[in-house]
C-alpha cells in the first residue's frame, strides 16, 4: 500500500492493517466510505469521507478514475498478494504441536463454499479471520 497516492478506505470499527501505522509521508492519502459518519475518520485521519455503502460509493467513484496504461503498481501489488498467501500456505504446513492457528484457518478456508459469511468474535480471533481466504466464486488470480 506504501506506494500509493489514494487509497479508499472501508470504514470498519477496528481495521487492521500494518500501513495504517506507517510513518508520515509513508501512508497514502486515503478516502474512507461507511454507512456511520461518525466513524469516519475516527481511526485513521482522512482527507475525504463518504457517508454510504462502500459497494455503491466505489462503483459511483470508479467512472472518474483515471485508467493508466503503466501496469506496474498494480503487478507489484499482485505479486504481493501471491507472495503473502504462499507465506501463509506455507505456515500452515506446520504439522508441530500444538496446532498453528494458521492450519486452522488454511484448511477452513478450502472448506468452506464459495461466497461465505464468516462470523467471529472480538480479539486475537480477529487476527486469524482476517487469514481466511474467501472466494466470490470465480477462479483465483
Amino acid at each position: 500500500m506504501h506506494p500509493a497516492r489514494t487509497a479508499v478506505v472501508r470504514v470498519r470499527p477496528s481495521p487492521r492493517s500494518a500501513w495504517l501505522n506507517a510513518g508520515p509521508g509513508e501512508r497514502p492519502a486515503p478516502a474512507a466510505a461507511g454507512l456511520n459518519a461518525d466513524r469516519i475518520g475516527m481511526r485513521y485521519p482522512v482527507e475525504a469521507g463518504v457517508v454510504g455503502h462502500a459497494e455503491k460509493v466505489l462503483q459511483a467513484l470508479l467512472p472518474h478514475l483515471e485508467h493508466k496504461d503503466d501496469r506496474a503498481f498494480l503487478e507489484r501489488a499482485r505479486s504481493s498478494y501471491r507472495a503473502w498467501w504462499d507465506l501463509i500456505g506455507e505456515q500452515a504446513a506446520s504439522s508441530g504441536t500444538p496446532m498453528r492457528p494458521q492450519v486452522v484457518t488454511w484448511e477452513l478456508s478450502k472448506a468452506l463454499p464459495d461466497r461465505a459469511v464468516v462470523t467471529g468474535d472480538a480479539g486475537t480471533v480477529t487476527g486469524w479471520g482476517g487469514r481466511l481466504r474467501l472466494r466470490e466464486a470465480r477462479p483465483d488470480e
